[in-house]
C-alpha cells in the first residue's frame, strides 16, 4: 500500500501557469492528462523516498541506485560514510521535488514556490522567430524595458 503525499488532489494548474487554448503552445484538451500524470510522478516520488529508506535491507535499492545516480553498492550504509552521504544527498533532491509538486506551503500558508515563475507549454508553437533589432517581450506581450525605461533589443541580451 503506497500513502500518497496529499489527500488532496493537486492539479497541474496549482503548480504551473499553464497556457490555455489549443494554439501558441497551449494545453487545451490535454490538462487531464497532465493532471493524471502529475498523481503518477508524485506517487512515483513517495515510492523512491519509501525504497531509499528501505536501502539497508535491499538489494534492489542498491543497485537502483548504483545504476541510476552512480552511488557506489558497497553493501549497507553504515559501511561507507560517502556512500550514506550521496544516498541523504537523492533523498534530499527527490524530496525537494516532492515538496514542489505537492504545492508545500511555508510560512503564512503560501508555497514556497509560486506558480506564477513556472510556465508549462504543450508544444514549441509559443516560440516565434524575432530580427536582432526587435525589442524583447515578456509573456503578455508587452516590451521588456531597462533601467532607463527604453525597450531590450535581442541583440542587446547576451
Amino acid at each position: 500500500l503506497t500513502l500518497l503525499s496529499r489527500t488532496v488532489a493537486i492539479e497541474i494548474t496549482d503548480i504551473f501557469t499553464v497556457q490555455p487554448g489549443a494554439s501558441d503552445g497551449g494545453c487545451g484538451d490535454r490538462v487531464a492528462q497532465l493532471d493524471q500524470s502529475l498523481s503518477e510522478g508524485i506517487e512515483s516520488l513517495d515510492v523512491a523516498l519509501n525504497a531509499i529508506d528501505n536501502y539497508n535491507n535491499d538489494i534492489r535499492v542498491r543497485r537502483s541506485l548504483a545504476t541510476i545516480f552512480g552511488i557506489t553498492n558497497s553493501g549497507r550504509l553504515r559501511e561507507s560514510r560517502v556512500t550514506a552521504d550521496a544516498v541523504r544527498r537523492v533523498r534530499m533532491y527527490i524530496n525537494h521535488t516532492k515538496d514542489f509538486y505537492n504545492l508545500q506551503l511555508g510560512a503564512g500558508n503560501v508555497p514556497y514556490y509560486d506558480k506564477v515563475e513556472f510556465w508549462l507549454f504543450c508544444d514549441i508553437t509559443f516560440l516565434s522567430l524575432h530580427k536582432p533589432a526587435f525589442s524583447v517581450s515578456d509573456y503578455q506581450g508587452d516590451d521588456i524595458l531597462d533601467q532607463n525605461g527604453n525597450p531590450i533589443r535581442v541583440m542587446d541580451i547576451p
